[in-house]
C-alpha cells in the first residue's frame, strides 16, 4: 500500500492520492498552492519532499502596504516563552521621510537565545517588495548581527530592516545615516 501525501501531509483513506492548495487547508495563497502542487507531483513520482511553511511572505496592498514573514511576537513568545522585538517607526527611515511617509513601521522578532531573526513585519510603501529580503534572512537563519553586517541600499525602504536590527543595540533615532 502506498503512503499518501497531500504535499507531505498524511491523509487517511486515500492511498495514492496527492493534493495541494485549498483542499489540504493551511495557508491559502496562490504561490503556496503552486509550490504544494510541485511538491505533491514530485512525491507522486517517488520523491520524499516536505513543504516548508515557516518562511512564507504575505502582503496586504493598502497604502502604505503591510507585509509580513515568519513569526509574530506573540507566536514566538508562545513557542519559546520568551521573545525579543524591536520596532522602528517609519519616520526613522530616510527613504520614507524623502517620500513623505510618516505612518508605518518595521518590526523585527528575534529569538533572544540565539539572536536569530524569527519574523519581520512592516507597514511601509513597497513593503511587498522589501519583505522578500526578510524572507531570505529567515530562510538563511540569519542573526541580528548578520543583518547589521549586510550592506543595504541607501536610501531604501528595505534599509528599514537593517534599522530594526540596529535597534537591538542602539536608539536609531539618534544615529546619523552615515553610521549605518
Amino acid at each position: 500500500m502506498a503512503t499518501v501525501y497531500c504535499c507531505r501531509r498524511e491523509a487517511e483513506g486515500a492511498p495514492g492520492v496527492y493534493a495541494a492548495g485549498d483542499c489540504i487547508g493551511g495557508v491559502q495563497l496562490e504561490p503556496v498552492a503552486a509550490r504544494e502542487g510541485y511538491i505533491a507531483a514530485l512525491n507522486a513520482l517517488g520523491e520524499d519532499i516536505e513543504m516548508d511553511y515557516t518562511v512564507i511572505p504575505r502582503a496586504v496592498f493598502t497604502d502604505p502596504e503591510f507585509a509580513s514573514v515568519g513569526l509574530t511576537e506573540s507566536e514566538l513568545a508562545r513557542k519559546l516563552g520568551v521573545c525579543a522585538c524591536r520596532t522602528v517607526d517609519l519616520t526613522q527611515i530616510p527613504r520614507a521621510r524623502i517620500m513623505g511617509y510618516d505612518t508605518g513601521f518595521v518590526k523585527m522578532v528575534v529569538d533572544p537565545r540565539t539572536k536569530k531573526v524569527a519574523g519581520l513585519h512592516m507597514m511601509a510603501p513597497n513593503a511587498s517588495e522589501a519583505i522578500h529580503g526578510a524572507a531570505y534572512i529567515l530562510k538563511a537563519e540569519m542573526t541580528v548581527d548578520d543583518v547589521i553586517d549586510t550592506i543595504h541600499v541607501f536610501p531604501s525602504i528595505a534599509e528599514g530592516i537593517k534599522y530594526a536590527a540596529l535597534a537591538f543595540y542602539r536608539d536609531v533615532s539618534k544615529m546619523p545615516c552615515c553610521l549605518l
